[in-house]
């Protein structure tokens, strides 16, 4: 694929452009705003640290795909709804006693 460390595949911005407006303006930007939300979002969400705020991203990038994408009936898009319902616990419920959110809000 010859990815290099901060980009995104040619596939995924083709996509991306395959969406519709406004997307097809600048379907690279937004291929790296995704590929950006859900790599340090996925992070974030493992630290628990800014897990609502961090869940509202992840959660609109979910809804975007399950909208957008073309659907070919098949179980492809099960993951996507699957991050798209956790997304919607963890802004619902926050982190835990298990994130770095509760340690931060203790002191």
């Amino acid at each position: 694929m010859n990815l290099q460390l901060f980009g995104v595949s040619d596939w995924f911005v083709e996509l991306t452009k395959d969406f519709g407006l406004p997307f097809s303006l600048m379907p690279e930007v937004f291929a790296w705003s995704a590929g950006l939300t859900e790599a340090l979002g996925g992070i974030l969400l493992l630290l628990g640290l800014n897990t609502r705020i961090t869940a509202f991203f992840i959660t609109t990038t979910m809804f975007i795909t399950i909208a957008f994408r073309p659907w070919d009936q098949s179980w492809n898009i099960m993951p996507t709804f699957m991050f798209f319902c956790l997304g919607l616990f963890f802004m619902g419920f926050g982190s835990g006693k298990f994130g770095l959110d509760y340690l931060i809000t203790k002191r």
